[in-house]
């Protein structure tokens, strides 16, 4: 006898499932909003692709290019080359104020230059230059300069290499050196040699800083006060963005495979602010998404870390007295260009 097709057959013909049998269980939904996460959990090889593009962009970020200068707002300055302890070139801007007895150094964060970026973090772009005519037209000489394997420095690898050598960035770990390096270049000046020095710290440069303190005190000791913009505990702030960004936490596997390759870890900045004895202030973002959880704010641990007598918390947001932003991080790096009481009041108080 023809048996009939399965579509023909009624529901009293088909296959009853045995009510003693295990209910279906269905595979997990993947959620409109985390489907990454899902994907990474199940299918390992792709987990390993994203670990090694978050190392990637953490040790060989791209190059942003240096379009601008201080002359865009008639401000007078030298291109300059200084050497960082370990040998790197740096590329700087040294803009000496006539008859200026105080000096302001200025580094950057990840994915910038000592002129900004185009398109940062959560596509927010950022320019310095109207803080460096604040602080130059307050009588404060400059100093910035691109770290290690950023901007027009020397240090990357493979295509965004440039100079004699291949130079991991190693996102504040070791760029203390480049610090370091700028101090000794003006401890040699002759015009900056004997002049007060103020610090402006910005996120994996603010970390960097923190790490000179302990690395290099004898050095870190002409510093006056500090300015430390946004910085971070880093592994925690990876851990956020990774969740974030990809969907699962891998800043742990992101950070194993960084030494294993380059003898590189996240920077411990909750123990090396300990080391900051000079007037510090915080600044940060409240509600920023990648240093702030239901557990508290990385900036806020490391206020309260830091042993410093003169130590203040200046927060930003747009619900501040001083009614700022988005509480999106990058916004932060131009609150002085339009706000720069705080700043120029702590500089002339600590210098």
């Amino acid at each position: 006898q023809k048996l009939p097709h399965p579509r023909a057959l009624t529901p009293r013909h088909r296959l009853q499932r045995p009510a003693d049998m295990a209910p279906r269980v269905s595979a997990p939904a993947l959620t409109a909003t985390k489907p990454q996460g899902f994907i990474l959990r199940y299918l390992p090889c792709l987990r390993s692709m994203i670990v090694k593009a978050v190392l990637k962009a953490r040790i060989m970020p791209p190059r942003e290019e240096v379009t601008t200068s201080p002359a865009k707002l008639g401000i007078e300055f030298k291109d300059v080359d200084i050497m960082s302890t370990d040998g790197v070139r740096l590329s700087a801007w040294e803009i000496v104020v006539p008859g200026s007895t105080k000096l302001i150094i200025v580094n950057h964060p990840l994915m910038c230059t000592r002129a900004g970026v185009t398109k940062g973090l959560d596509m927010v772009s950022v320019d310095y230059m109207p803080m460096y005519k604040i602080l130059v037209d307050a009588g404060y000489s400059v100093i910035t300069y691109d770290q290690r394997a950023q901007g027009l420095s020397d240090g990357g690898i493979g295509k965004t290499r440039i100079g004699p050598k291949d130079v991991p960035c190693g996102v504040g770990a070791t760029e203390w050196q480049d610090f370091v390096g700028v101090l000794r270049y003006v401890d040699n000046h002759p015009t900056l040699a004997k002049a007060s020095i103020g610090v402006y710290g910005q996120c994996m440069g603010a970390n960097a800083v923190m790490l000179a303190a302990v690395k290099a005190p004898s050095d870190f000791a002409k510093v006056r006060c500090m300015v430390a913009m946004q910085p971070t505990l880093s592994l925690k702030m990876m851990s956020r963005m990774t969740k974030i960004k990809v969907g699962a936490d891998i800043a742990m596997e992101v950070d194993d495979i960084s030494d294993k390759e380059y003898g590189i870890r996240a920077v411990d900045s909750a123990t090396n602010v300990k080391s900051v004895t000079v007037p510090i202030m915080f600044v940060q973002m409240r509600g920023d998404v990648y240093t702030e959880d239901e557990w508290g704010s990385d900036s806020q641990t490391l206020f309260e870390s830091c042993p410093s007598s003169e130590k203040e918390m200046l927060w930003l947001g747009p619900k501040e007295a001083k009614g700022f932003g988005s509480c999106k991080r990058f916004e932060s790096y131009e609150y002085f260009n339009t706000h720069p009481e705080d700043l120029l009041q702590f500089y002339a108080k600590h210098m």
